[in-house]
């Protein structure tokens, strides 16, 4: 899953700022504070990878969501906030796939709920993280 690493440096790279904001206007769940809401051109890469993952589950990507934190010590509350709002919204998470490297993590997730599903993306590096996730067609 070396796909992953190359994507996280062009989007840490290239990130352009949409607004900041940390609830998902997706799925509802309030962010770990401090996430920017990324928007195009920056997010392309991120969305064409979404759409490959969505692949992989049968379905296509319906909207997507990228946030982005600039601070390497926000993984773990990244991760508490999380936990918190899928239990709280009951959302399921599994995680697909995880490439893992000395520097970052590349972890590629499904979030499942009523009649909702999404893929996401979450890369966490020494430079910040990046979540992104879209919502699948129904099924």
């Amino acid at each position: 899953m070396k796909r992953g690493t190359l994507l996280m440096a062009l989007c840490l790279l290239t990130s352009a700022l949409a607004g900041t904001g940390t609830t998902s206007t997706l799925t509802g769940i309030t962010l770990a504070p401090g996430a920017t809401r990324l928007s195009a051109p920056a997010t392309t890469g991120l969305h064409g990878y979404l759409t490959l993952l969505a692949r992989d589950q049968k379905s296509r990507c319906t909207a997507h969501e990228v946030f982005d934190w600039n601070e390497e010590t926000r993984a773990a509350m990244i991760g508490n906030a999380l936990k918190t709002g899928l239990t709280s919204k009951k959302l399921t998470y599994k995680e697909t796939d995880v490439d893992e490297d000395d520097t970052a993590v590349v972890r590629e997730f499904l979030l499942t709920g009523t009649g909702v599903r999404f893929v996401g993306l979450w890369i966490t590096d020494t430079g910040g993280s990046i979540l992104a996730w879209c919502t699948l067609k129904s099924y």
